[in-house]
């Protein structure tokens, strides 16, 4: 029943207003929800998809892929306690146009490298097998269409040069190889010399590196806070580890004094245990026992190979 002068009408429209409003503010707030977690789902997604990507082909000496994002992502490979973890974006957009954190982490057993973040949908990824002097594991080299690898004095570098072949055989991958100059410009430019030191440190926008190979004690110079830090080299597959690392702090704590040096040591007690069984073997009489046996001695070269000192590793390589 309506009151003189005063319409039930009225009162329909503003609830129904009322209403509308508050049900549209409900669809908007859950709607938003849902894009912020399909999101953060995608992103965990993308950290999967590459680190199962890179184990499918674990087990080639050789071997390169392209691996593809469901979009864009941003991952980045970082060292931690000395080991390596995919880390995602680390903030994602919230209200106001300010960001919040989103820590999506995965701890990897691998060795990958990657000089810069990935910020692209796809990338390239290469993987070789880590021999030193026998095989220690793979490697996994990868970055995207936006990096660059620059090789400015390849055309000083004598014919049967070691540097030669590392750069010809890199230049047979996907990746974006330039064996010359660098531009004045560069985005995610990675500039790697073998004949004399670069002339500048590293930046944001790109790494700046010296390989020595020169000798029997081959090593990469990376810079750490604009002063040179010299790192030994363990193996030739380690040579594009330290041209993908382009980082002093993650080449230093992950390979020479973290998981690199783990694996080493690894294989080290694989290898001093086959010894015994291979002595017991034909009653001892197999060919090379005795030089296997030297090898796993308490001074052999095994032990110093897994020995934390950088040169009596090299001799015993």
């Amino acid at each position: 029943m309506e009151k003189r002068g005063v319409s039930i009408f009225v009162f329909t429209i503003m609830f129904t207003l009322i209403a509308g409003a508050i049900i549209l503010v409900f669809f908007f707030s859950f709607g938003k929800n849902l894009f912020s977690f399909s999101s953060e789902l995608t992103k965990t997604e993308n950290l999967l998809v590459l680190e199962k990507n890179l184990a499918s082909f674990a087990l080639s000496s050789n071997s390169e892929k392209t691996i593809t994002f469901s979009e864009d992502s941003y991952i980045d490979i970082n060292c931690v306690s000395g080991k390596f973890e995919l880390q995602a974006e680390k903030t994602v957009p919230g209200e106001r146009g300010r960001t919040i954190p989103s820590e999506k982490i995965l701890p990897t057993e691998k060795l990958i490298f990657s000089p810069f973040p990935i910020k692209s949908s796809s990338v390239q990824a290469w993987t070789l097998a880590w021999n030193y002097p026998f095989k220690i594991d793979n490697l996994y080299f990868v970055a995207d269409d936006k990096t660059t690898f620059y090789f400015p004095d390849y055309s000083s570098l004598a014919t049967s040069s070691p540097a030669k072949y590392f750069v010809d055989k890199f230049d047979q991958t996907k990746f974006n190889v330039v064996k010359g100059t660098p531009p004045n410009a560069l985005q995610q430019a990675v500039i790697v010399y073998f004949v004399n030191a670069p002339p500048t440190p590293t930046t944001n926008q790109k790494v700046v590196q010296f390989i020595d190979l020169g000798g029997s004690n081959p090593q990469v110079k990376l810079w750490k806070d604009s002063s040179s830090m010299q790192i030994p080299i363990w193996g030739d597959a380690m040579v594009y580890a330290a041209i993908f690392s382009a980082d002093y702090d993650k080449f230093n704590n992950c390979v020479i004094n973290g998981l690199g040096n783990d694996r080493i040591k690894n294989m080290v007690e694989i290898y001093k245990d086959t010894v015994p069984k291979l002595g017991k073997a034909n009653n001892g009489a197999c060919a090379g026992i005795d030089e296997y046996r030297a090898l796993s001695g308490d001074s052999g070269w095994l032990d110093k190979l897994a020995n934390n000192n950088p040169n009596n590793k090299q001799d015993a390589a």
